[in-house]
């Protein structure tokens, strides 16, 4: 579905590689992720976009800018996934994206 990746471990960082104007320590790595599986289809990345494009707004709200007059509709689909209808996009899992967007689909 949409979480069809392996993290990997490029290297690591150190202070010196990093020129920071603020100063301070840090260590960290580079990271990068290998696709092993599907990705989401169209319909559920255009509804991840619109989840993710508006802070501080429930997901319902955000979709609700992409698709006026659906806000009751995706509370609705939200509240029948067993998902709180006022939820943030990122409290969501990847597969509860992909449940979401099928149920939309199913009802309009």
């Amino acid at each position: 579905m949409l979480a069809h990746a392996r993290l990997l471990r490029t290297g690591p960082i150190s202070v010196r590689d990093l020129r920071r104007p603020w100063g301070g320590g840090f260590h960290g790595c580079v990271i990068g992720m290998r696709r092993t599986g599907p990705g989401a289809d169209e319909p559920t990345r255009e509804l991840i976009r619109a989840a993710f494009a508006h802070r501080r707004k429930s997901l319902a709200r955000s979709l609700e800018h992409l698709r006026p007059g659906t806000l009751a509709a995706t509370r609705a689909a939200l509240e029948e996934l067993g998902l709180d209808p006022g939820a943030r996009a990122e409290s969501l899992a990847p597969g509860d994206f992909a449940a979401l967007s099928a149920k939309l689909r199913s009802s309009a």
